[in-house]
């Protein structure tokens, strides 16, 4: 065999195993995913249990999700030379212990022990994220774009699903000892990373002051912040309270989870159709659009939502409303302010970690004015986030008349 035939063989086993990395990669998202969605989705079943009001039940959920995102900003660049992901597999077992719930006197006193298995679940999840990220760059092999879509797609079927089924698993064991199925899933994904030997890539050392690539939009980064923190308000309100209401008017708790799975759905197709339509618009215009698109759909859903049907209101305005969050992202990337590091820890981990304050501030709301009055008004954070979008486009358009003719300044 010749030296060019051993090099296409390597390369095509090296593209062959990069794709099976990849895929383990894709599965260790799903099943932190699935977390969150279970969280969400057997929250009332949960309550039930353990005789928790609806503050109880909030400040529980609150605490899973201030530690699954804002563990992501404290421990992103940790083990940053490290090759190997430790992070991953201790994530994965950290995010198990949530299925320790079933061994606990179901009474009201459990309650802190419940905070805490939630908060080792939340940073189990969070420490599993900024090192997966970190693989996907390793597969070299595979196109940046191709990687991250099979990566982001492991994470949006995983809390689809997890909120659907981990309401199968409670309703068919009679509780949440229907959780403890879960517990056995992350030995396979941790064997699957040992055996695989995934790498993590190793990131270059930042540069304070480097310029931005020629071209590329210098938009102050704290409006795009409070952008996705205004719209992740207003989702993270949605897929908490959904499930709620759903259980007061008297639906099925497993409808309640195909219900935050069609949510989920809707976004994860979002996700493909608005980063399609900005290659045409540009990426802060396609998100306003998108926002305000999902804002009629939110108030449709929550005036229909005694009725079965009213579930592709919610879909359609996770679709637009949520499906633009990755450019909202995209967009942090090239902005002004803090270091690129810092402006994804804050993008992907501060702004749900900051809505997770919200839903503990909103359960007492929800106690004094009902469940009814939060959903349908949960649109008020995508309004919010349209506002500050617009504000981006201004400065936009400012800078490019300055750019043409400087006596503008």
């Amino acid at each position: 065999m010749t030296v060019d035939a051993l090099n296409v063989a390597y390369r095509d086993r090296s593209v062959a195993l990069q794709w099976v990395q990849l895929a383990a990669l894709a599965a260790v998202h799903f099943l932190a995913d699935v977390f969150p969605g279970m969280m969400h989705s057997v929250l009332p079943a949960i309550q039930g249990e353990f005789m928790l009001n609806i503050v109880l039940g909030g400040i529980f959920l609150g605490a899973f999700n201030f530690a699954c995102n804002w563990m992501q900003v404290l421990t992103g660049h940790l083990r940053a030379e490290r090759t190997r992901p430790l992070y991953m597999y201790l994530g994965l077992m950290f995010a198990a212990m949530i299925c320790l719930l079933p061994v606990l006197p179901r009474a009201t006193a459990s309650f802190p022990w419940m905070v805490a298995l939630a908060v080792v679940c939340g940073c189990g999840v969070a420490i599993i994220h900024p090192e997966a990220l970190r693989a996907v760059h390793a597969m070299d092999r595979i196109s940046p774009a191709t990687s991250t879509a099979v990566f982001m797609a492991g994470g949006i079927l995983g809390f689809a699903l997890g909120g659907r089924y981990s309401t199968e698993l409670v309703s068919y064991f009679g509780g949440v000892r229907g959780l403890f199925p879960l517990a056995v899933c992350p030995i396979f994904c941790i064997l699957a990373l040992a055996f695989l030997k995934v790498p993590l890539a190793v990131e270059p050392r930042a540069v304070r002051g480097q310029p931005a690539p020629t071209g590329a939009p210098r938009l102050p980064f704290w409006p795009i912040m409070a952008m996705a923190m205004l719209a992740g308000i207003s989702t993270s309100t949605v897929v908490w309270i959904v499930p709620l209401r759903l259980e007061e008017l008297g639906f099925p708790l497993t409808f309640g989870g195909y219900t935050v799975m069609m949510f989920s759905l809707g976004a994860g197709l979002g996700f493909f159709w608005w980063a399609a339509a900005a290659r045409r618009l540009h990426h802060t215009t396609c998100t306003v659009l998108s926002v305000s698109l999902g804002i009629p759909l939110i108030i449709a859903y929550a005036l229909t939502v005694e009725h079965c049907g009213a579930v592709w209101f919610l879909f359609a305005a996770s679709f637009c409303a949520y499906g633009s969050y990755p450019l909202m992202v995209s967009v942090a990337r090239n902005a002004s302010g803090p270091r690129l590091g810092q402006r994804m820890g804050l993008m992907v981990g501060g702004t749900w970690g900051i809505s997770s304050l919200f839903l503990m501030a909103l359960a007492p709301v929800a106690d004094r004015f009902g469940k009814q009055a939060i959903l349908f008004w949960s649109w008020t954070g995508y309004a919010l986030a349209c506002a500050a979008g617009v504000y981006l486009l201004f400065r936009m358009r400012r800078a490019a008349a300055e750019e043409r003719d400087p006596s503008c300044q």
